[in-house]
């Protein structure tokens, strides 16, 4: 069974939790993509406003979410994550100190994810596979955007993969009804979903569309 995973780059909190509402009943995981125009040129909330250590999740039992940190100093942001109720981290930063992360994560039952994108080298993240759960693999070349070009390349990215690890191979990035065939025969157990749902006028509709055609 694939694993459809919305995704909401939230504007404000409460556009997070007006799209998280739009989807109840429906998704049981959603992600939520923090940009900090430093690490990526985008900004999400809460690094958009003047105060934005003051974070918070919509308080949905039902949910269990997932925190894909594009920002400069991602291992500094875990902890105020985990305090709201966050329990799986997907990180772009793959520093010495991801190690020490990894531990303390695992030590709270948390899960983590690291991303790579079509052109990165595997001996970069390689000393990693042993530690995480997740690898996310980035359908699109730049990072931190909605409803860009499908990066095709991702398919050996993830074939070649597919070969050195067992473990979850996630994607995020141009995910909709027309890639998620080539993304699953590839090698991809996860399929991670943003503007193919919140672009649409009926983001429920259209989750269980995608949920209904790639998650079997």
């Amino acid at each position: 069974m694939i694993e459809i995973i919305p995704a909401i780059i939230p504007k404000s909190y409460d556009d997070m939790e007006m799209r998280v509402a739009s989807l109840e009943d429906s998704a049981s995981t959603i992600q939520i993509d923090i940009t900090d125009g430093v690490c990526v040129p985008s900004t999400s909330w809460p690094y958009n406003v003047a105060s934005h250590t003051d974070i918070a999740l919509p308080n949905n039992k039902d949910i269990f979410y997932e925190i894909d940190l594009m920002v400069a100093h991602p291992f500094d942001a875990v902890s105020d994550w985990m305090d709201v109720g966050a329990r799986r981290f997907i990180f772009h930063d793959y520093s010495e100190e991801l190690f020490s992360t990894i531990t303390t994560l695992h030590e709270n039952d948390c899960e983590v994810g690291i991303a790579i994108q079509a052109d990165t080298s595997f001996d970069i993240f390689r000393k990693f596979l042993l530690h995480i759960d997740i690898i996310q693999c980035m359908g699109i070349a730049r990072i931190g955007f909605q409803g860009q070009d499908f990066d095709a390349r991702i398919l050996t990215t993830i074939a070649s993969l597919k070969e050195e690890w067992d473990g979850v191979i996630s994607v995020d990035g141009s995910v909709n009804k027309e890639t998620c065939v080539s993304l699953i025969e590839s090698g991809a157990t996860r399929l991670v979903v943003g503007s193919a749902i919140f672009s649409t006028d009926n983001p429920k509709e259209a989750f269980l569309e995608i949920q209904a055609k790639c998650g079997e």
